[in-house]
C-alpha cells in the first residue's frame, strides 16, 4: 500500500508537470480567445480561416477535457484507496490498484499525444 501511495503521488507530479508545458491557463485563455473570434458575425465569411480556428479549438478542448479527466480519476481513486486502506476491504483495495493503473497507463499515453501534437505544431508552423 506504500508502493500505491507512491504511485499516486508521482502521477500527480506527471499531471502537474504536463499542466506546465502544455500550458493549461494559456490554452484556457487561447480557447476564450477563440469563443469570442467565433461570435463575431464575419467570422463565417472565410471558410478556410473558419476551419483553421475550429479545428484549433477543437484540439484544445479535447486536451483540457482529457486532462481535467485525468485529474478527477486519479483523484477519485486515490479517495477509494485511502477509504478501502481504513476499512481494511482487500478487494476495494485491489479495484483502487486497477484503477491508478489505468490513470498510469493512461497519463502516459496522455503524455505522448501531447509530445506528438506538439511536434505536429512545431512542423505545421
Amino acid at each position: 500500500s506504500i508502493e500505491l501511495e507512491q504511485t499516486i503521488k508521482e502521477l500527480f507530479l506527471k499531471l502537474e508537470q504536463l499542466e506546465a508545458i502544455f500550458d493549461f491557463a494559456g490554452k484556457e485563455k487561447r480557447l476564450k480567445e477563440i469563443e469570442r473570434l467565433i461570435a463575431k458575425k464575419d467570422f463565417w465569411d472565410n471558410p478556410e480561416e473558419t476551419k483553421l480556428v475550429l479545428k484549433e479549438r477543437t484540439s484544445i478542448t479535447n486536451k483540457i477535457e482529457r486532462w481535467n479527466r485525468l485529474c478527477n480519476d486519479l483523484e477519485e481513486s486515490k479517495i477509494l484507496f485511502d477509504l478501502a486502506r481504513e476499512e481494511s476491504d482487500v478487494d476495494t483495495i485491489e479495484e483502487a490498484i486497477q484503477q491508478v493503473q489505468d490513470v498510469g497507463e493512461r497519463i502516459k499515453k496522455f503524455s505522448l499525444d501531447l509530445t506528438l501534437s506538439a511536434a505536429d505544431d512545431r512542423n505545421n508552423a
